[in-house]
């Protein structure tokens, strides 16, 4: 693993919130996949979930490796559109650590 380190705040978006069963299902499914991949392409550094029981709109971190901010940035749009999240993206190796990232020119924020 190489490369900048980046935390991605995944954070429970109004369309999970009111989801179905199998919404949520599928939801999660797609988020499984989605760390999965992360893992594969050697691009997680480490997770962590939400306590269970906690209600709360944050639903997990994870930390990942990329190349530069821009692709941090598009790794959470990736998970946005996959999981229904909302995520927030930290850079935590620049001089101004844990600044977000916004989202990328021409793309709004899921």
């Amino acid at each position: 693993m190489s490369g900048r380190r980046f935390a991605l705040i995944l954070v429970r978006n109004e369309r999970s919130a009111h989801a179905s069963a199998a919404e949520l299902g599928r939801l999660t499914g797609e988020l499984a996949a989605w760390v999965a991949a992360l893992r594969r392409w050697r691009l997680l550094v480490t997770a962590g979930a939400a306590a269970e029981g906690d209600q709360g709109a944050v639903r997990g971190c994870l930390i990942v490796a990329a190349s530069d901010a821009l692709s941090a940035r598009s790794l959470a749009d990736s998970c946005s559109a996959a999981a229904g999240h909302r995520v927030t993206v930290l850079e935590l190796d620049a001089v101004a650590a844990a600044v977000p990232v916004p989202p990328a020119a021409g793309r709004s924020a899921a």
